[in-house]
């Protein structure tokens, strides 16, 4: 194989990339538009702020999913409370926060020693 045909290869490898990512950023985009309204339209639904928190956690919004977050502790069950230190311990990590990654993940693997996910951000964290 001669290096023009590789070459076409690769670029056509990064342009389905980009697209894909383009694709994904806009899909992204219009599910926050989509679970904005629906919280607006149900202010007390904690699943859509756990959404949305995830969301903009993708869009590396930190604040604004920290926010999602605080309100869905504020709204939610205990249940959901437990599940926030997962939530907010993978946000905090990807944030470069690992300090506070630790704090979550530690207080969740201590109810959940066996969380693959959990286990695998902390030490990355």
């Amino acid at each position: 194989m001669t290096a023009l045909p590789v070459m076409r290869c690769v670029a056509i490898t990064l342009i389905a990339i980009w697209m894909q990512a383009a694709i994904a950023h806009t899909d992204i985009q219009a599910q926050l538009s989509r679970v904005t309204q629906e919280i607006n339209d149900q202010p007390g639904n904690v699943a859509l702020y756990l959404t949305r928190g995830e969301l903009k956690r993708h869009t590396q919004d930190w604040q604004g999913a920290e926010a999602d977050f605080a309100m869905a502790q504020e709204l939610g069950s205990a249940e959901v409370r437990d599940q926030l230190g997962l939530y907010r311990g993978r946000l905090f990590e990807e944030a470069g926060m690992a300090r506070r990654a630790v704090e979550q993940l530690d207080g969740y693997i201590s109810r959940h020693p066996e969380h693959i996910d959990a286990l695998r951000i902390r030490a990355v964290a």
